[in-house]
């Protein structure tokens, strides 16, 4: 009988282990379809404040 409730334990652990392991693979799934938004949108950023420094850079250059 002993036995039988170590098994069932176990078998138990496993299934929650495998529960655990879908949902970590599910949310991997999504994070790497978000990612190249993310990417895309910090690109995005980096030239924005890349134009937006070279306006505040030039307010003092005098035009010709």
């Amino acid at each position: 009988f002993k036995d039988c409730w170590v098994d069932s334990t176990l078998l138990q652990s496993l299934e929650d282990q495998r529960i655990e392991n879908e949902r970590l693979a599910e949310a991997a799934a999504r994070l790497a379809e978000e990612l190249p938004e993310i990417t895309q949108e910090d690109a995005t950023d980096d030239v924005l404040a890349s134009q937006n420094q070279e306006d505040v850079l030039m307010i003092d250059y005098p035009e010709e």
